[in-house]
């Protein structure tokens, strides 16, 4: 004769079961919200892999213009360095500061910083470059919490 499970075997089974439903359902849930925050995160990713292409892009069209302008236009070297240092400090202003606002880097307004100069010789200006680079730093700075 054959073993039949008793009442409270099969009660004992139904919890268990029921028990296991249970556990299915919370890891249904929990890898829903696992994809669901995977693919923001992805979105996100993608979009600053979009935004980075977008910065290396302009990065090398102001290089590439600055020797463009050297070797085709004949254009003097120090006047495409002050040029190509404009647009990098623009390029750097507009990185930092993207996104505030909802805004872009393309977004904000070009600011003109204006720095006078007395030097009575070529060595003496290229000494005072590191005090320039602070001037310019410190210039920003000042704009960037005026936004």
């Amino acid at each position: 004769m054959a073993d039949f499970p008793t009442e409270r075997e099969l009660g004992v089974l139904r919890d268990g079961l029921g028990d296991l439903r249970r556990e299915f359902a919370e890891a249904a849930g929990a890898a829903a919200a696992f994809e669901t925050q995977g693919a923001a995160a992805f979105t996100q990713v993608a979009r600053e892999q979009q935004r980075g292409s977008e910065a290396a892009a302009a990065f090398s069209r102001s290089f590439i213009g600055a020797f463009e302008d050297i070797a085709v236009h004949g254009r003097s070297l120090s006047t495409v360095l002050e040029g190509l240092a404009r647009d990098l400090a623009r390029f750097a202003v507009g990185q930092a500061f993207s996104g505030f606002g909802g805004g872009s880097a393309g977004e904000l307004s070009p600011a003109n910083i204006t720095f006078n100069v007395r030097a009575s010789d070529a060595p003496s200006f290229q000494k005072s470059e590191t005090q320039i680079a602070a001037m310019l730093a410190r210039a920003s700075a000042r704009g960037a919490r005026n936004l």
